[in-house]
């Protein structure tokens, strides 16, 4: 969260007392920062052929400090068309910032084409989830670049503990093979998922297909509904993986996301296209086959 205030912060600061515009289901601590320690944001949800018409006409009303968003988004995994987006706001001169910490570094290729990239580096880039760390990325050929690395140098506390630091440099060193196989993974399951008769829905980024984008493959996390709603806590109970609210683990981890990210609001989640009872995995190493037994055992008791 520090790597994604500090972002939000530079664009506020360059453009002091204007709204950003948050595209796609934010994670909720990442709006707040928009609207309770900056002046606001237009909320965007709906990611319908609609969604680049609303951003051009709001660019066009008034003065936009940034355009905010999560690439893949959390939990339904939306992908906006990226180079349209960046298009558009290269020509009103409005950075767009990304948190690219679902799908990963070493799965797209998003600084060529944004102006900052956001990462939790707690997640796929250590994979053991002992260490916490974020990282700000500046495009060094975006027109914004000045004015947010002096954001930077005089703002930017370094506070990595050293042990730390190098706990994530020695998880980093696989980072690449890693993330190689989560996506081997996750394929074949997220696959077997859908075709299966008592799953209503599954949400997973695989229609990225853009080479000036796609590196290596569409990630590890994907999210899920059952036909019959009633039977989700049942299968969530028997299904043998780790069970919690964190992504980008060598080990598989599942969570009730909505119920966990949304409790006290879950009507206003299910509003905006979550659902209550959607279900939110993090392909991890294990192999796929036993992935696939242990998805479809839970299944088998429902």
């Amino acid at each position: 969260m520090a790597a994604i205030s500090s972002g939000l912060l530079a664009a506020q600061q360059s453009f002091p007392n204007c709204k950003s515009i948050q595209l796609g289901f934010p994670y909720l601590d990442v709006y707040k920062i928009q609207t309770v320690w900056g002046p606001g944001a237009h909320y965007i949800s709906d990611l319908s052929p609609t969604w680049l018409q609303q951003v051009e006409e709001l660019l066009k009303e008034q003065q936009i400090s940034s355009v905010v968003l999560e690439y893949p988004g959390n939990p339904l995994l939306q992908v906006p068309d990226l180079l349209a987006l960046s298009g558009l706001l290269k020509k009103h001169k409005v950075p767009l910032l990304v948190d690219d910490t679902i799908g990963s570094s070493a799965n797209y290729n998003l600084l060529d084409h944004v102006d900052v990239v956001m990462t939790s580096l707690t997640k796929w880039f250590s994979g053991t989830g002992d260490v916490m760390a974020g990282s700000m990325v500046l495009n060094s050929n975006s027109v914004h670049y000045e004015k947010f690395k002096a954001f930077t140098e005089t703002e930017y506390e370094d506070m990595l503990y050293y042990k730390d630091a190098i706990a994530l440099e020695i998880n980093s060193r696989t980072y690449i093979p890693r993330m190689e196989r989560v996506n081997e993974n996750t394929k074949p399951l997220v696959d077997f998922m859908r075709s299966h008769p008592k799953i209503e829905k599954v949400w997973y980024p695989d229609s990225i297909e853009d080479p000036a984008i796609i590196k290596r493959g569409h990630g590890g996390l994907f999210s899920f509904v059952l036909k019959s709603r009633e039977d989700s806590m049942e299968f969530y109970k028997n299904l043998r993986v780790c069970k919690g609210p964190s992504l980008g683990t060598n080990f598989t981890i599942a969570c009730p996301y909505t119920l966990l990210a949304h409790y006290d609001e879950l009507e206003w989640a299910e509003g905006l296209g979550i659902p209550r009872d959607l279900v939110r995995v993090s392909t991890g190493l294990e192999d796929a086959d036993d992935l696939i037994k242990r998805f479809g055992d839970a299944l088998n008791t429902v």
